[in-house]
């Protein structure tokens, strides 16, 4: 099995530092699988641009060497049908003798349980014969419904319909090459959770992200709340500090008083913010949860303070912490969020706790963690949403830092002040001995 993250190009501008996120999307997958994850090597993990062409070809060609049946499985609208026209091994039907029958052992599943896949694995497995026609021969086993009938292959056959609109693939599309080699096969798109259904039909399209964004990054004062389209509200529970946000979502953001906040979340006329949500919804807005900012964060956000070539100091010396996390919204992005904290209040950790999700799971089963009595409370934001569903949170992938905009260096540069103060000091002490005389 392996795991293709598709549209990576939304994640950061440039190859090479999409390349440098691979390490983390890996720990957060590890993470994600839970027990198990630790004795994964993931060695198979696949950061891809169909549309600026990073890494398909490779993918490609190591699905031509695989052979046999690859399933591709994902949920709907994450960009399948693209990433299947990109990786498709084309052109291939009269290149080299005609390989040998694919066998059981070719055949990827990508998720799903097994037992629901055995029988589509005998439809692909060893004993079916190629014609050169690209059909098969009156031995192929019945798959009954669970697979179309196999399509003639061609060297350039036509593709699945690529759409922005989720639910494209209504069936299964199965299309062979390489002579008998193997086949591509892409499933409908998984079931994703029923956010949209919360927002006016106009709406719906603001749910996804189309472009990579590289947004400014916005403070939330203490009695302050973020309000996401008008109807996800994050409020900091934590008084007395200053959170920072950067929106990686489609949806508008906006900071106002809490009070404010709710008025606007509650659909009530009297705040001018719009609320792209249904009529209605506000009576299901519920608490989504309590999440803890775990991660420190201090030496990828103090700048030249950590970095090497500048001051260089390490992040245990400063008398500062930045705590963050990744306020995941599904399907939609994501809103990273940090705050900046003492170090007597917060010392340094080397390992950050949370990324230590393994030991509070061996913890847990021996009944209960000792440290965390010693820990100090870390800082806190309240989200609430339609339902209370939609949401998690992740380690935080520094996304503002890899996004962060840039001055154009073809603009002129900013006019110095220094004349202009001394202008001002000069005539203020004019005006004072205007005054005395």
């Amino acid at each position: 099995m392996s795991f293709v993250i598709t549209r990576a190009d939304l994640l950061a501008p440039t190859k090479a530092q999409v390349d440098s996120l691979l390490p983390y999307f890996r720990d957060v997958l590890r993470q994600a699988l839970g027990r198990v994850g630790r004795r994964i090597r993931l060695g198979n993990v696949h950061l891809v641009s169909a549309n600026r062409g990073w890494w398909t070809r490779s993918l490609k060609e190591e699905i031509y060497q695989r052979g046999g049946a690859a399933w591709m499985v994902g949920k709907a609208n994450v960009g399948k049908s693209t990433l299947f026209e990109a990786v498709f091994p084309k052109g291939r039907l009269d290149t080299g003798p005609l390989p040998k029958s694919p066998t059981s052992s070719n055949l990827r599943v990508a998720a799903g349980d097994v037992s629901d896949a055995r029988d589509a694995g005998e439809a692909s497995s060893a004993g079916d014969s190629w014609a050169e026609t690209g059909t098969r021969e009156s031995s192929m086993l019945d798959v009954g419904e669970m697979l179309p009938p196999l399509r003639p292959e061609l060297a350039y056959p036509d593709m699945p319909t690529v759409s922005s609109l989720p639910g494209t693939t209504a069936s299964p599309i199965r299309i062979p090459f390489g002579r008998g080699k193997g086949e591509l096969i892409d499933l409908p798109g998984l079931e994703r959770s029923h956010l949209d259904q919360h927002v006016r039909e106009g709406q719906r399209n603001s749910l996804v992200m189309k472009s990579r964004i590289a947004p400014d990054q916005k403070i939330i004062k203490p009695g302050q709340s973020l309000l996401l389209g008008g109807f996800i509200r994050i409020t900091p529970k934590t008084p007395d500090l200053v959170f920072l946000t950067a929106n990686f979502t489609p949806l508008t953001d906006h900071i106002t008083s809490t009070e404010k906040a709710i008025s606007v979340q509650g659909q009530e006329g009297t705040v001018a913010v719009e609320n792209i949500s249904v009529p209605g919804t506000n009576a299901l807005v519920k608490l989504a949860g309590t999440f803890e900012l775990a991660h420190d964060v201090t030496r990828q956000r103090a700048g030249p303070l950590t970095r090497k070539n500048a001051i260089g100091l390490k992040p245990d010396r400063l008398p500062f912490r930045v705590l963050a996390f990744d306020l995941l919204i599904e399907g939609v992005g994501w809103v990273e969020i940090s705050t900046q904290v003492r170090t007597k209040n917060y010392p340094y950790e080397r390992r950050p706790r949370a990324l230590d999700a393994f030991d509070r799971l061996d913890a847990a089963a021996s009944g209960g963690d000792e440290e965390a009595a010693h820990r100090p409370a870390l800082p806190e934001v309240e989200v609430f949403t339609p339902e209370g569903r939609f949401v998690a949170c992740r380690p935080p992938m520094n996304g503002y830092v890899l996004n962060k905009r840039r001055r154009d260096k073809s603009a002129p540069p900013r006019r110095s002040m220094k004349g202009q103060k001394k202008r001002a000091k000069m005539l203020r002490r004019q005006q004072e001995a205007a005054k005395l005389s």
